[in-house]
């Protein structure tokens, strides 16, 4: 599971400016999502989602690294 699954992004629907919530593993998981106002399909593109998440993991795995070898 990556650092940064559980965290919630809000998309705004094209159509209608709903916003819709959902967080970053449901994404990766099921990247079309029904707009609850107007029923439209946004499709997200999850082959992009989890290439930017794997590099947000990599950063801060290795700022979490730096922050352990503080002070050694």
């Amino acid at each position: 599971m990556a650092f940064i699954d559980d965290n919630p992004v809000s998309i705004p629907c094209p159509k209608c400016g709903h916003k819709i919530t959902r967080n970053i593993a449901e994404l990766n998981t099921d990247p079309k999502i029904p707009c609850p106002g107007c029923g439209s399909i946004l499709a997200i593109n999850a082959e992009g989602l989890r290439t930017a998440t794997k590099g947000v993991d990599e950063a801060i795995a290795d700022f979490k690294r730096k922050l352990r070898n503080i002070g050694k």
